[in-house]
Order: structure tokens, then C-alpha cells, then sequence
């Protein structure tokens, strides 16, 4: 696939795009026109299809990744969707160009892209191998419509047919996809969850330390006032001491000195259990550090288990279908896969209705591990009023269906 690859956004010192060049005004249309967390935006300028992504980030910025088609545009948009979700989340695990700061959000870790050229030829790397399975998801580019302003723009959601999608992409000057939810790959979320743990952790270990320090100089203060209390005890002791007895005051004056040893003693008490206590925490803090190595190493003991366990059913069967649905309007029969590893599959479906008439499709599409979503057209000549019995097949073997 004849591909360029840009990227582009508000990094730390304002806009910046690699390679910079005279498409920024088309990078900054598609940032202007965006509504959602996470979207695609579609160009065409002549033979040229533009396909952008847009991923907005905390504190007002954003970054973009954009790849160029040359008389060649794509078809299915989830995957190209997956594709990009799954490029940031490499990024933002990696520190490449953006990063997770301790509370859990992804900022940018970059002024000016082209100090950071490794990074970017690993960036492009990473889409350039992505690209290739979507490779059967492309299609060539038919002609112009000069009819339609090339600065025109379509609005859509994920959830429209990909059919009405593709046709804008060609025909109208920009095309946005907007797709409120579900931006963040398991891998991307898994990440952020123990960062955002971690760091309230480490909050309440912080507040009650200062807590206890508080407390500490608090009592520190309070045995200094003791201190000149007492000294002030001894001189009026002392003023009185000429004024009354000798024998009376001086017995007044040992018992105030007693006390006041007594009240000294109390505080440097609390004082060595404040400091236990301090020490207690410090020991409590270095235990939660040692059991976040521990589970981290668990973790990916476990992952590595899952991973050998998905490869061993991958081999008997490598995807199964979780749930499904058939629009009788539009005739499309959707279903979610859980794939096991990623290949090219070739899905047959069949209906069998209640009149003994069977309809029948096929279709390939591109799996992708875990959840995978798919409408594969079979007929709009069903009867919403009887009941069908649904089955998808992958290479002659029954993988699921459904009663609709």
C-alpha cells in the first residue's frame, strides 16, 4: 500500500506537525471540526485520501496521526479505528511522544517533533506494519465529483453504516467520524487503573505523614512552652521566697518543680510514640512498594499464562462469537467475535427461516485479538414478523449464531 504518514498536534511549545509542510492547514480543519475524545477525519484532495486521527489529551492538548492514500481509499472504519487506539496506546506505553503522569492522564513529553527522530521512525514504523492488515480493506478511488465543494463537510458516527461513510469520504471535501466512547484499548486502561491506584495510595500515606508531622511539631512547640513555664515558675518562686518562710515556700517550690518534671516527661513521651509511629509508616510505605513489585511480576506471570492458554485453543479454534443481531430494515447481520490471535478470516452466514428458504452471505474480514464487532449484509427480504435461526460458519465449522 502506497502510504505517507504524518503526525501532528499541541505539543508543549504549540502546534507541531512531521513532516511539516503546506497540509497543515488540512491537520488543523480536521482539530477544528472535532467533537469527541477520539475520531477520524477524511480528506480528499484529488487522487489524495486523507485518513486523520484525532486523539484530544489533558490541559488542551491533542495529538494527530494521519495516513496518505494514493488513488486508493479504505472501506471499514472500526478496524481503522482499532488500528490507530491501538498505535496510541503503543505511545503512551512506551513514552513515545506523549506519556501517563502519576495521576493516570496522558500529556504530552515533547516540544518540537523533530528533536525526537528515533521516536518518530519508530511512530511510523508501528503504523506501517498495522497497515498491512487492513491492506483487504481497501478499494480504488473513483473519480471526482465537482458537483460538491472540496470544502464541504459530512458529519457521522461510528455506528453508520460503513457503505454511507465510504461514499462521503470520496465525495464530500471532509468527512468526520466522531466516536463518543470506548477509545481506550484493555491494554491502555489496564495502565491507567494502577496508576490512578497507586497514586491515591500514595496520597493517604502523604496526608496522614503530614498529619503525624503536624502532630510532632506541634508537641515540639508545646514542650518548649513547658520549658519557660517552668523556668518562670522558679523565679516567682524564688521573688516569693524572701517574702514568705523559708520552709513553707521552699516545699512549694519542690512540689511545682515535680509537676512541671512530671508534665516534661509526659511530652517526651508522646514525642518517641510520635516518632514510632513515623517510623511505623515509612516501614508501611516501603511494604506497599514491595507488594506493587509483586503484583506487577504477577501480573505479568498471569498475562504470559493467558497468552500460552489462548495460543493452545487458538489452534483448535481461533475465534468464537459472543452475541449477535440482525436489522431487518437494512438486512445486516451484526455479531461480536473474541478472537484468540489475529488473521484474516473468511465468515459465511446463513438464515434458515420457518418457510424453509435459506439465505446465505460471505465476507472476510480482519481479527484482531479480543473483542471484534462486524455486520456482514445478508438480506432485507426477511420477515420481521417470523423467527430465523441465525449460523456463522469460519471455513465449514459452526463458530455461533442466534434466533432472531
Amino acid at each position: 500500500m502506497n502510504v505517507s504518514i504524518y503526525i501532528f498536534g499541541e505539543f508543549e511549545n504549540g502546534y507541531n506537525q512531521y513532516p511539516d509542510d503546506v497540509t497543515s492547514r488540512v491537520f488543523r480543519t480536521f482539530y477544528n471540526n472535532s467533537t469527541s475524545i477520539g475520531q477520524i477525519c477524511i480528506h480528499r484532495d484529488g487522487n489524495l485520501m486523507y485518513y486523520g486521527y484525532i486523539r484530544k489529551l489533558e490541559y488542551n492538548r491533542y495529538i494527530g496521526l494521519c495516513i496518505v492514500l494514493n488513488d486508493t481509499m479504505l472501506t471499514k472504519f472500526d478496524n481503522l479505528f482499532s488500528m490507530f487506539e491501538d498505535v496510541i496506546t503503543y505511545l503512551v506505553t512506551n513514552g513515545y511522544l506523549i506519556q501517563f503522569n502519576e495521576q493516570g492522564e496522558v500529556v504530552t513529553n515533547v516540544e518540537k517533533l523533530y528533536l525526537d527522530k528515533s521516536k518518530i521512525d519508530n511512530v511510523e514504523n508501528e503504523i506501517r506494519n498495522r497497515l498491512e492488515h487492513l491492506d483487504i480493506f481497501s478499494t480504488k478511488l473513483p473519480p471526482i465529483d465537482f458537483a460538491v465543494s472540496k470544502d464541504s463537510i459530512k458529519q457521522f458516527s461510528i455506528d453508520d453504516a460503513d457503505a454511507e461513510i465510504v461514499k462521503a469520504g470520496y465525495t464530500y471535501g471532509y468527512t468526520i467520524i466522531c466516536k463518543e466512547k470506548g477509545n481506550n484499548t484493555p491494554l491502555f486502561n489496564s495502565y491507567k487503573g494502577v496508576l490512578v491506584r497507586v497514586n491515591n495510595e500514595k496520597k493517604e500515606i502523604e496526608r496522614k505523614y503530614q498529619e503525624l508531622k503536624d502532630e510532632y511539631e506541634n508537641t515540639l512547640k508545646q514542650k518548649k512552652q513547658y520549658k519557660v513555664v517552668a523556668m518562670l515558675t522558679i523565679v516567682l518562686l524564688l521573688c516569693c521566697f524572701g517574702l514568705y518562710a523559708v520552709f513553707d515556700n521552699l516545699s512549694t517550690t519542690k512540689q511545682d518543680l515535680f509537676e512541671a518534671q512530671e508534665l516534661i516527661s509526659s511530652q517526651n513521651d508522646s514525642i518517641s510514640d510520635n516518632k514510632l509511629k513515623i517510623n511505623q509508616l515509612e516501614s508501611k510505605i516501603d511494604t506497599l512498594k514491595y507488594r506493587y513489585r509483586e503484583e506487577k511480576a504477577e501480573k505479568n506471570k498471569l498475562q504470559s499464562e493467558l497468552d500460552t492458554i489462548n495460543n493452545k485453543i487458538g489452534r483448535r479454534q481461533s475465534c468464537v462469537i459472543t452475541s449477535s443481531s440482525f436489522n431487518f430494515s437494512t438486512g445486516y447481520y451484526s455479531f461480536t467475535v473474541f478472537g484468540l490471535k489475529e488473521e484474516a478470516v473468511s465468515f459465511t452466514v446463513r438464515a434458515y427461516g420457518s418457510d424453509g428458504k435459506v439465505y446465505e452471505s460471505t465476507d472476510s474480514r480482519y481479527v484482531y485479538k479480543g473483542e471484534n464487532s462486524f455486520s456482514i449484509y445478508l438480506s432485507n427480504r426477511l420477515n420481521n414478523s417470523k423467527w430465523y435461526s441465525f449460523v456463522v460458519f469460519k471455513d465449514n465449522v459452526i463458530i455461533g449464531g442466534g434466533r432472531h
